[in-house]
């Protein structure tokens, strides 16, 4: 799909707009591989990857889908490091041997209004780091919160910082897509400077 945009177009005929119609299958992303980035990979995935991502998206938007599907890649933790001398989230950057494609896919990610996906296995980080946090591996409730001072918004899960939700959700499953109800009497705390 990398190569030839026609084979993107057939993959989309075939695997989604075939399934996409009243009462069919609610599809609402594609993923363009599974974490393609692994450093066991080795790059072999760094040249295809993301024009891979390019046809989807083209195609799924030539199909008169592009504004409901989006595609994605879903990505491996590893891609973003933090410095050990300094080793906060707003710290961090994409891996040194990445970090070019990464801004390309994150640009076009934010251009068509593409999830940005990572999948996030602390367990295996642990296992793979000896200096990751045993805090972060489980999650036991006993772990001590990091006050990171970066500049950046805190995040409330699936609802803003005036409480109002983020995401429609459909919780029961029925395809009503309603807006969640709100949080309440919202505490607002002082913005890290």
């Amino acid at each position: 799909m990398a190569g030839k945009y026609e084979h993107a177009k057939e993959w989309v005929k075939k695997n989604v707009t075939r399934y996409n119609y009243e009462g069919g299958v609610n599809i609402k992303y594609v993923a363009v591989g599974n974490e393609p980035f692994l450093t066991s990979y080795s790059g072999s995935f760094m040249k295809s990857t993301f024009p891979a991502l390019q046809n989807i998206q083209k195609a799924l938007n030539e199909a008169g889908i592009g504004d409901k599907i989006k595609a994605t890649i879903p990505l491996n933790a590893d891609v973003y490091n933090s410095p050990s001398d300094d080793p906060m989230p707003s710290s961090g950057d994409f891996r040194a041997d990445i970090q070019s494609l990464m801004k390309e896919i994150v640009h076009f990610l934010n251009e068509h209004n593409c999830p940005f996906m990572v999948n996030i296995y602390p367990f295996l980080s642990l296992y793979q780091n000896k200096n990751f946090p045993v805090d972060f591996a489980f999650f036991d409730g006993g772990s001590k919160p990091i006050n990171d001072k970066g500049d950046f918004e805190r995040h409330w899960g699936i609802f803003r910082f005036d409480g109002k939700p983020k995401f429609e959700m459909d919780l029961s499953c029925e395809g009503r897509e309603k807006q969640l109800v709100g949080a309440k009497n919202v505490e607002y705390l002082h913005r890290p400077r």
